[in-house]
């Protein structure tokens, strides 16, 4: 018949000592991360230090005005030089000019809904302009994953 029994450590020492994993995961040591943003300062970017509640304080996504700032950017701290800027094979130029055409097409597509919709129940229309802006986000999160544009948020 087979019987289990506990293992007991060996002079006090703990069975993970002896295991080869715990061993190289204490031998381990990571340097800290050298964090950079090329945007350091820019006031329509994101901040080292600077946490998401803070900035978002600072620069609200819906109401931050387009005459100030057209995007607000927020850059991968543990990517450095120009790769943080724009990934390579990326097109912000054309990003943009597409962004634009989506948002004005959204805006028409709004403006219909409110014309079109005197009759309907306050919550409809609500849940229509709420659809239209769903659509509106994944039309952009598509165009930017075609343009290989993966940072930056257009502001309201």
């Amino acid at each position: 018949m087979l019987q289990l029994c506990e293992v007991q450590p060996r002079n006090n020492r703990s069975i993970h000592d002896d295991d080869l994993n715990s061993i190289a995961f204490k031998s381990r040591s990571k340097s800290p991360a050298i964090l950079s943003n090329v945007a350091e300062g820019r006031s329509d970017s994101w901040q080292l230090g600077e946490t998401v509640s803070d900035f978002v304080k600072r620069l609200p996504p819906l109401t931050a005005s387009r005459f100030l700032h057209e995007w607000i950017w927020v850059h991968d701290p543990y990517i450095h030089g120009e790769d943080n800027i724009q990934a390579k094979g990326s097109n912000v130029a054309e990003f943009i000019v597409q962004g634009r055409e989506l948002l004005a097409q959204s805006v028409k597509a709004r403006s219909s809904i409110m014309l079109n919709s005197h009759q309907n129940a306050t919550s409809t229309v609500t849940r229509m302009l709420g659809r239209e802006s769903t659509l509106l986000e994944q039309r952009i999160a598509d165009l930017a994953v075609e343009m290989n544009v993966l940072s930056g948020k257009v502001s309201g």
